[in-house]
């Protein structure tokens, strides 16, 4: 999903937006539009497209994802997920980019905000508030950028 080398270090935080709008979807990695090399060919997409931006998703979503689930790390992953917000839109990349240095805050397109304090107890679900949510496999919660975030892995 992304076209460009990344050169991340430990410690380091990043900021990364997954957004998806009918069949489009694009990835920023610290409020940038990935871009494929110069002459490289085309990396992905229905279009094949050489960025990360608006790329046609192959195929439909179909079914009711009212239980669905989200799989960050999917086991052992090196990564510390400070603040989750999942939204009913998808947020533009000006917003993306104003907003990536502060902790997200709920409004009426949260489907889910979690801040990493404390565990699910601390996950708001919906514009209802409604809290709740489920952890699984190796974490902890440790210091993170925005206050406490969730070590998707342990030492």
């Amino acid at each position: 999903m992304w076209s460009e080398k990344v050169h991340w270090k430990t410690g380091e935080a990043h900021h990364i937006a997954w957004t998806w709008s009918g069949r489009k979807r694009s990835l920023y990695l610290d409020g940038k539009i990935g871009k494929g090399q110069p002459n490289a060919g085309p990396l992905q997409g229905e279009g094949r497209v050489d960025t990360s931006e608006n790329v046609v998703v192959e195929g439909w979503l179909h079914g009711d994802l009212t239980r669905a689930q989200l799989l960050i790390g999917r086991g052992h992953s090196s990564f510390t997920l400070d603040e989750l917000r999942i939204s009913s839109v998808a947020r533009p990349l000006d917003e993306i980019r104003n907003q990536m240095n502060t902790a997200p805050d709920s409004d009426a397109y949260t489907l889910l905000l979690d801040h990493g304090e404390g565990g699910p107890a601390d996950v708001i679900s919906g514009s209802s508030g409604e809290k709740g949510g489920k952890l699984e496999g190796s974490h902890e919660i440790v210091p993170a950028k925005f206050g406490k975030g969730i070590k998707l892995w342990k030492e």
